[in-house]
């Protein structure tokens, strides 16, 4: 039974590194010497979190300001949503943040907590505890639904990944 649900694993992560494999990076990002990001007042960007966004231009998660910026190619930000604090709309720590194909956008923190918004940014629900410490990775199912999570089971040195789909 774990030699299966291993096998299913890997399976899982080399059908997700293909599909993302087959479009050319050059169609979502503007190469340049050095790209500056725009940013909003008073914000420093220390430790972000960015992937490219399937809309064009990139996405970046922000640990220290607790919010999600998009950007263009260029770097010049379109918009930016989420808060520090808890409640609706509050951000602890993203540690990544995806455009889902929704348009939705999904921001998993690291304390286990997913936070759903919707396309114009505004907050839409909050997922509780969905896993039991930092999330480091995120990656939507090419061609089926749900969400593929990888974190911790718990917060200690040397504890080893996990991987959780998320429907």
């Amino acid at each position: 039974k774990n030699n299966t649900y291993l096998l299913y694993t890997f399976l899982l992560i080399f059908v997700f590194s293909q599909s993302t494999l087959a479009q050319p990076l050059s169609s979502h990002v503007e190469w340049s010497d050095s790209l500056r990001l725009e940013e909003p007042k008073g914000v420093y960007t220390a430790n972000p979190k960015v992937r490219v966004d399937s809309k064009g231009g990139f996405i970046v998660a922000d640990s220290k300001e607790s919010q999600v910026r998009l950007y263009t190619q260029s770097g010049k930000m379109k918009r930016y949503f989420g808060r520090e604090g808890q409640g609706p709309g509050g951000l602890r720590d993203p540690s990544a943040a995806l455009r889902l194909r929704s348009g939705n956008f999904l921001v998993p923190e690291l304390d286990g907590t997913l936070s759903l918004f919707a396309k114009d940014g505004n907050f839409v629900k909050e997922y509780s505890r969905v896993l039991a410490a930092a999330t480091n990775r995120i990656h939507e199912f090419p061609n089926e639904k749900g969400v593929l999570l990888v974190g911790s089971k718990k917060r200690t040195p040397g504890s080893h990944p996990l991987l959780h789909q998320f429907l």
